[in-house]
């Protein structure tokens, strides 16, 4: 059963780096204010690599710190309010989509223009 601890611990190591490197990079490099998706995709991110980032220092040190156990408090609450919002852009844009399809149904362009 350790065997399998150290691997789960591993794959979180191996998972932290590439979630941070991502929305550090994304933060710097993408003009992520200008575009309707971009703050949505940054505080996922943001969110995952956290979680990740203490479960990752928990491991290690810190994880009955009175300090630690309030930030993780604070970074896992984080957790649902994004993913609430990634399931309001998604009934959003899906009924969007839909009202587009019945207006169209109902209402097709006029030919010739």
């Amino acid at each position: 059963m350790s065997e399998l601890r150290w691997v789960g611990s591993l794959l979180i190591h191996l998972s932290m780096l590439p979630a941070v490197a991502f929305v550090v990079i994304y933060a710097v490099l993408v003009r992520w204010r200008q575009t309707r998706l971009g703050p949505f995709v940054l505080a996922l991110t943001s969110t995952l690599a956290a979680v990740l980032l203490l479960t990752s220092i928990g491991q290690f040190a810190f994880r009955m710190a009175p300090w630690f156990l309030i930030l993780r408090l604070v970074v896992f609450a984080a957790v649902p309010v994004v993913l609430y919002w990634q399931l309001w852009i998604l009934i959003r844009t899906q009924v969007g989509v839909r009202r587009l399809r019945l207006s169209r149904k109902h209402n097709p362009p006029e030919e010739g223009l």
